[in-house]
């Protein structure tokens, strides 16, 4: 977990490092804030719908009284679904006698983390309420894990390492144009740096309770699959400069 952090680490320093200069700015640097955000992570087959939480800090500052610039940084700690699907059809009886379709099973595991340059305009629509909308460009960087766990047919269940050590078996004892491999998306682990933009609307309330309704169209590559991401967020601000 350590070294999936390291992305986060980063997107941390550079907050530091860039939060000092803003609010050395005379009336640039407005607030900063902190919360969480839970939403629905889609793929594009790779696992099922899942639901996801993440940490997020955030600094704004504003270039009028409508127009704020805003750096978001975001943690999705690890998250771990099983996965099953078909790898072997039951024709294939070599280890399978009642001619059941194989189903493996996977562990799905993966840990995400962001940094984003939102581009804000705030609306008035009373003394104490503001109604927003925003667009964001920035990176998502995930890091995660596919590996077969186990596998099944009837009331018969393999671990990985049997299933493997059959593959094995069966194809020394077959022509190489007969060997068999999981039909399935295999065994994959590694990270993932993706560009990814956001639409968000929201209202803030007396300058200080930030709630918003955010969309990340899809993203992401062949290794890791696509994804997409609705979800809404809340963020408690503290304002340096009031209006």
């Amino acid at each position: 977990m350590t070294k999936r952090l390291v992305g986060f680490t980063a997107c941390g320093v550079a907050l530091s490092l860039f939060a000092p200069g803003v609010l050395a700015a005379d009336k640039t640097a407005q607030y900063i804030g902190g919360g969480l955000q839970y939403g629905v992570l889609s793929s594009d087959g790779r696992s099922e719908n899942r639901d996801t939480l993440m940490i997020q800090g955030r600094i704004g500052f504003n270039l009028d009284r409508n127009w704020v610039l805003e750096l978001e940084a975001g943690l999705s700690p690890e998250s771990s679904k099983t996965v099953s699907d078909v790898c072997i059809e039951g024709r294939v009886t070599w280890f399978n006698t009642s001619g059941d379709d194989v189903v493996c099973h996977y562990e799905d595991s993966f840990s995400r983390q962001s940094l984003r340059l939102n581009a804000m305009y705030r609306y008035p629509v009373a003394d104490t309420i503001d109604i927003f909308a925003a667009f964001g460009l920035g990176v998502i960087r995930t890091d995660f894990d596919f590996l077969l766990d186990s596998a099944s047919f009837g009331d018969e269940t393999y671990s990985a390492s049997e299933v493997n050590n059959f593959l094995v078996s069966y194809n020394l004892s077959v022509p190489a144009e007969n060997e068999l491999t999981l039909a399935s998306v295999g065994e994959t682990s590694g990270s993932s740096v993706d560009f990814a933009y956001a639409l968000e609307v929201g209202t803030v309330i007396d300058d200080q309770h930030r709630i918003g309704l955010s969309l990340v169209p899809e993203y992401g590559n062949d290794e890791i699959g696509n994804f997409s991401y609705v979800g809404v967020s809340y963020a408690w601000l503290y304002r340096f400069d009031p209006f």
